[in-house]
């Protein structure tokens, strides 16, 4: 037991660095800020992507989305497409993130 560890401090050892691999999915879900005037083509068009679920338009402006990819880097360049790719896309907004281990038969 190493003083000022983890293991000293709380009475139980330290939990292993956890590494992302091949099962790990991440699932992000985020805003998609929109002109209102525009909102439900875009959200529709949206909902046509791979990997990607909408919940709608909220609001007149925000788009919902729930996204689930391999890594971050994945996540990051689906919030670049998203801004690249439609002009009334005003940003995009991550909200939240969690990853899952991909159920192994």
């Amino acid at each position: 037991m190493t003083p000022g560890s983890r293991e000293a401090a709380y009475g139980f050892p330290a939990l292993p660095k956890k590494t992302e691999s091949e099962d790990t999915m991440l699932i992000a879900s985020m805003i998609v800020k929109v002109d209102p005037r525009v909102a439900n083509a875009v959200a529709e068009k949206l909902a046509g992507m791979a990997d990607v679920t909408s919940y709608g338009v909220h609001k007149k402006e925000h788009i919902i989305l729930v996204a689930e990819k391999k890594s971050a880097k994945e996540l990051e360049q689906l919030s670049q497409y998203i801004l690249m790719e439609f002009p009334d896309v005003i940003g995009v907004f991550p909200t939240y993130l969690t990853s899952m281990e991909a159920a192994t038969e």
